[in-house]
């Protein structure tokens, strides 16, 4: 894929604001607009997001990135945290993802869709969800005036928020919920190994012993990846532009594990809350992604997985404190 996870930033921003209406009193408001990124699916490529005011001054706002398979009537969890971020003079937005919530194909599930996706498809899935984001703080930017961006990304959102804020130095800070890296360990070493169908067939099978040995090529991938960012000092590599790289990315969905994007944020902007019972994202997961962002601050917790770990005392002080830390 050209120009992944970037867009064309000149393009006028075809947007449009809405207001919303919210039993708690809080002000909000709807915006819309066409993904930089076009799948052909006309649900999908107009992005729904949702700008929640605390009344405060300031200029800081939380970007909110939810999780896998998420659904409308089940966001109670999110929207909790985000009256909780109000409360503490933080505006917020939350964005729904590709082919989730109000983007889901007619006839679908939130989320179904990803389930069947290939390595191919699943890094298109990863580069919408990046643009789109960065169209976010582009209008966050631009039309609200916020000048400090905040992502917390909770799971699948975590990824994205990985990603993006190692392509997007307008970022000041990240918080990662419950996420990790390594593509191997997060498919076949926990529950997703009986939800995901398409990811790694060969020949109609998927095998872990197969998607193992496939992964076992992502290590000089990554040493070759870095090679080359040092070398060019590009943040991306486009692989058929470099021979080198493109024989040791066995799988497309090397360029979307945030393994291979870790090294470029500043540990001292991320702050990981992870958990020793988490059953999508396993302990060497997160650990392993913990290391090559180098090693920032990180919390374990003895929680399931779960978006209920936003509603969590301790984690929502850590998450204010470390916010509001200068």
């Amino acid at each position: 894929m050209q120009n992944l996870y970037h867009y064309n930033t000149t393009e006028e921003i075809n947007f449009k604001i809405s207001k919303l209406e919210n039993s708690s009193g809080i002000r909000s408001s709807r915006v819309t607009f066409n993904s930089p990124y076009s799948t052909g699916v006309i649900e999908n490529d107009r992005v729904y997001s949702e700008f929640f005011y605390s009344g405060c001054p300031g200029k800081d706002i939380v970007i909110l990135l939810h999780g896998f398979a998420s659904k409308i009537e089940k966001l109670q969890n999110y929207y909790s945290f985000i009256d909780f971020l109000i409360e503490n003079s933080l505006d917020c937005a939350f964005i729904h993802q590709p082919f989730h919530l109000c983007r889901t194909p007619e006839g679908e599930k939130s989320g179904e869709r990803l389930i069947y996706f290939n390595d191919v498809q699943t890094l298109q899935f990863y580069h919408q969800a990046v643009v789109d984001t960065r169209r976010i703080i582009d209008i966050a930017a631009s039309t609200f005036g916020y000048n400090r961006m905040i992502l917390c990304g909770f799971s699948m959102g975590s990824m994205v928020a990985t990603i993006t804020s190692a392509v997007d130095k307008r970022i000041n800070k990240t918080i990662l919920l419950l996420g990790g890296g390594d593509w191997f360990e997060i498919h076949w070493n926990s529950m997703l190994a009986h939800v995901l169908k398409g990811n790694c067939i060969e020949d109609g099978m998927i095998t872990k012993k197969g998607c193992s040995e496939i992964y076992g090529d992502f290590p000089e991938f990554l040493k070759e990846l870095k090679k080359i960012q040092m070398e060019t000092g590009a943040e991306i590599i486009d692989p058929e532009k470099f021979p080198s790289l493109k024989e040791k990315m066995t799988k497309a969905c090397f360029l979307c594990d945030p393994l291979a994007f870790g090294h470029m944020i500043n540990p001292q902007t991320v702050l990981m809350i992870s958990s020793k019972l988490d059953h999508y994202f396993p302990r060497k997961s997160a650990e392993k992604l913990w290391s090559e962002i180098g090693k920032p601050d990180i919390y374990w917790f003895s929680k399931f997985h779960s978006s209920r770990i936003l509603l969590n005392a301790k984690v929502r002080r850590l998450i204010i404190d470390f916010i509001k830390k200068k």
